[in-house]
């Protein structure tokens, strides 16, 4: 089934923000969580709420869950019933994985350089474990917990990370697969998109008018893209965005970071890289070149890392002492004889350096 599309954020709108649910929307949870609920309930004799009831609260911070779908749980026996639900929700959690398509769609949102966020009914603590279990943490430039503040419906998350990234509430999005998300972005007036494939029916999707509500990670694929193509910077046909280091790494004429620049390179250190590039930071920009010195074809650096001789003011070659101008590359003495660096094409946003990668043939 094609994707809805339901109300505005038409491909001219910039997206400034990208604000993701967790369970049910990234990550295939919604069983394994309502599962447990049930089982909790089971384990205490107590009423076990329907499969429906104990889906629909999926998102929500856990006294609203519990007032929802256990109302008749006494309050000396809620820390037996959580202690229950934990265990019957940890056993499963490391079995947890991403829907179909989502770590490839994260990777290529990453690469396009848009800004990641989280906004979830988890625990800090149980954010940072799935975090750490998916290999995450370094995809998101923020994230916010129920425990943290006020859970959802309530704006309190969204509207706390737009503060933080300086973002209007306006041209963030949020992505989420229930209602209480949509009705979170609703609050702020926040465009939205609505996954059917969490926890929550489309039919109660429908009621909050998201911009689109999607049936599946290619379907959010095929409308996230081209509102967020302007990112890739009028990049040529065949390469990409790659994220290189933190922008927190590299100082005012200090250490560089290297990294490979072949097609499909990664970030790697001597002597691995196939195409050994490094990047430094210069005048407040990132400047970043082929590690190969225009004198001979050796690696400027040793030790590994220190491309700028002792003023910061210039790249100087540790073998023959060719020196560069670390604005452009080009030779300003030594044995260079105007042959300068090769440059590589960069910019910095969202806390990262990025550098433009040749997309890898097949």
């Amino acid at each position: 089934m094609s994707a809805h599309h339901a109300g505005a954020n038409g491909p001219g709108l910039p997206i400034e923000l990208v604000v993701f649910d967790w369970d049910g929307t990234l990550i295939d949870s919604t069983a394994a969580l309502t599962d447990a609920l049930r089982l909790a309930a089971q384990d205490l004799s107590l009423p076990v709420p329907s499969r429906e009831k104990a889906s629909h609260v999926i998102g929500m911070g856990l006294r609203d869950a519990l007032d929802y779908a256990m109302p008749s749980l006494p309050p000396e026996r809620l820390p037996a019933f959580v202690e229950r639900y934990r265990h019957h929700f940890l056993v499963r959690d490391a079995l947890l994985q991403p829907f179909e398509g989502m770590v490839e769609l994260l990777d290529d949102l990453d690469a396009l350089g848009a800004p990641l966020a989280v906004a979830t009914g988890k625990s800090r603590t149980g954010l940072d474990r799935a975090l750490a279990q998916m290999g995450w943490r370094s995809l998101f430039i923020d994230t916010r917990c129920a425990d943290e503040g006020l859970p959802k419906p309530d704006p309190w998350m969204l509207r706390d990370l737009c503060e933080s990234c300086g973002v209007d509430p306006s041209r963030a999005l949020m992505i989420g697969d229930t209602t209480h998300d949509l009705g979170m972005a609703a609050a702020l007036g926040t465009p939205c998109v609505a996954v059917t494939y969490g926890a929550h029916p489309r039919e109660a999707l429908a009621g909050w008018s998201p911009s689109a509500i999607v049936d599946s990670v290619h379907e959010l694929r095929a409308w996230l893209w081209p509102r967020l193509a302007a990112a890739r910077q009028d990049l040529p046909a065949g390469w990409h965005w790659r994220s290189v280091c933190l922008s927190s790494e590299l100082l005012e004429g200090g250490a560089g970071v290297r990294f490979d620049a072949s097609p499909g390179g990664a970030n790697s250190g001597r002597p691995a890289d196939t195409d050994p590039a490094f990047v430094v930071r210069y005048q407040g920009q990132p400047r970043a070149y082929r590690n190969r010195c225009g004198h001979v074809s050796v690696e400027l650096d040793w030790p590994a890392g220190r491309f700028f001789d002792d003023s910061g003011l210039y790249l100087v070659c540790a073998t023959h002492g060719a020196m560069y101008r670390p604005a452009d590359g080009s030779c300003a003495g030594g044995p260079c004889r105007g042959r300068g660096l090769s440059p590589l094409r960069t910019r910095e946003s969202n806390g990262k350096v990025w550098v433009a990668f040749e997309i890898p043939a097949q």
